[in-house]
């Protein structure tokens, strides 16, 4: 069993990767959306019996708010809830250890309850230091103890570096000392056009690629993560082009790689999804994570690319219905694929949606 639950996390990402065990299964969880989600996720969490409470990893990809507001509340609440490792770059670990400032160095609030709470272990799979890919050589692989493997591609030290010239600059500028207080950081909204048929499908995809620029995106946790033959992309709101550099950097890689599910990074971004980066991945399941406010994400030049590169048969799974998904609901557009329509879309947006590989 492998699966990935995308919880309602209003304009961000709370996923829960499970495998194993039907019954028991393992299970990660990657970020926890906006403050507000924090409920939700006490929810589905009170669901679980108390011997399963225990979860394998908590990956915080970044710190924008839609990833790390409802982490905080989740560490301070009282839910018998463990955590095998947790990580998550915190101030101090955005610069290479030799041009580090002696002393010790703090984080934001979730460095510092972090560091305060020697009950979670952080970064512990990377001796307690950066989770940061090389400019180089082979890229980091993780065994978790359930069998999963998890491969990090992204960041790079370029991206921590960027984060922490403007984290440092921030704060300064606010009269704090850098890494005492969270800097959640936002990129730009995008626009949502109305959506047409295939041609129009075809222009859109056809669009000149613009890269995401956003320092605190740069500095998103990206893994592949595999578990008995089936792979699936976890992507935060990661630079396409990095992520486009390190699956070639992959052992044994070609041209494509066949993946069982790739969450569309920045909930689906045109300045993230780019024809190249969907070009060296062969899936058919793309997952999307947002209710579309603030943003106005997905945008629908991202999911026309998709739609070209998906050969005919992707399949668009979010998480939401809402005013910027549901548009692409439209009889031409079913017509795209053999299956019917190639968008999936949750009964009630309360559940989130459930995705089996």
């Amino acid at each position: 069993m492998f699966a990935i639950e995308m919880l309602p996390a209003d304009h961000g990402d709370c996923l829960v990767i499970s495998y194993g065990n039907e019954r028991r299964p393992n299970r990660i969880l990657i970020d926890a959306g906006t403050p507000s989600t924090f409920k939700r996720l006490q929810q589905y969490i009170e669901k679980l019996p108390a011997r399963q409470r225990s979860f394998e990893l908590l990956i915080v990809t970044h710190i924008d708010s839609d990833h790390i507001g409802g982490v905080l509340p989740l560490l301070r609440a009282n839910l018998g809830l463990t955590f095998g490792d947790i990580w998550f770059n915190a101030w101090h670990h955005l610069t290479p250890p030799v041009r580090r400032f002696l002393g010790p160095q703090q984080g934001d609030l979730l460095g510092n309850l972090l560091s305060q709470r020697p009950d979670l272990p952080w970064n512990k799979a990377f001796g307690g230091d950066t989770v940061v890919i090389p400019d180089t050589g082979a890229l980091p692989s993780v065994e978790l103890a359930g069998g999963m493997t998890l491969t990090l591609l992204s960041p790079r030290w370029k991206e921590l570096e960027n984060l922490e010239k403007s984290w440092t600059d921030q704060a300064f500028r606010a009269g704090r000392i850098p890494g005492e207080l969270p800097m959640l950081a936002a990129s730009a909204p995008g626009a949502m056009e109305l959506l047409g048929g295939s041609s129009r499908i075809e222009q859109l995809a056809a669009a000149r690629f613009f890269p995401d620029a956003a320092v605190a995106n740069g500095s998103s946790i990206a893994v592949l993560a595999e578990y008995e033959g089936k792979r699936a992309l976890l992507t935060g709101d990661a630079f396409a082009p990095v992520l486009t550099e390190s699956i070639q950097r992959l052992p044994g890689f070609e041209k494509r790689l066949t993946v069982n599910a790739v969450k569309l990074p920045h909930h689906g971004s045109e300045s993230n999804v780019s024809r190249e980066l969907l070009h060296v991945l062969k899936s058919n399941r793309y997952l999307v994570s947002t209710n579309g406010k603030i943003f106005k994400h997905p945008d629908e030049v991202a999911i026309a690319r998709v739609l070209e590169e998906g050969g005919g048969s992707a399949r668009i799974f979010f998480n939401y219905k809402s005013l910027t998904t549901l548009p692409w609901k439209t009889k031409r557009i079913a017509k795209r694929s053999a299956r019917g329509s190639p968008f999936i879309y949750p009964e009630r947006d309360e559940e989130g949606i459930l995705v089996r590989l």
